[in-house]
């Protein structure tokens, strides 16, 4: 098992990590969506510390924490969304999927940049 998916099991059962999830997120009432206000990573993925391991501390992406409450074990494919929000942690948004299926959805909803054109903005595919 591996360190964050063993870090994920730890914090299922944390009842302060639920909170800290519910302190850190706002529902926006236009989408449906639940908007995490905490820290994000350079792609805009909700992510949270979590426990110590051995003198390790592992970031775990929020959505997949989620996601492991939503299907009762700890997933080790990614959480996808199908609001295509990727701070949004609502249960409902979330959905177990391959890293194929994955790459598919980005590339059927034009969400693949690939280069930059002569003025610097990034052209699609």
């Amino acid at each position: 098992m591996t360190l964050m998916a063993r870090s994920i099991e730890k914090m299922l059962t944390d009842p302060r990590v639920w909170e800290r999830i519910e302190k850190h997120s706002m529902p926006e009432p236009n989408t449906g969506c639940v908007l995490w206000i905490g820290h994000v990573d350079k792609d805009g993925y909700a992510k949270m510390t979590g426990p110590r391991f051995h003198y390790k501390r592992v970031a775990v992406t929020v959505s997949k924490l989620v996601l492991s409450k939503k299907l009762g074990f700890v997933c080790d494919e990614p959480a996808l969304h199908k609001c295509d929000v990727s701070c949004c942690v609502a249960e409902e948004h979330l959905y177990n999927g391959s890293y194929a299926q994955n790459y598919a959805d980005m590339i059927d909803r034009g969400r693949r940049v690939i280069a930059r054109d002569n003025f610097g903005k990034y052209t699609n595919v």
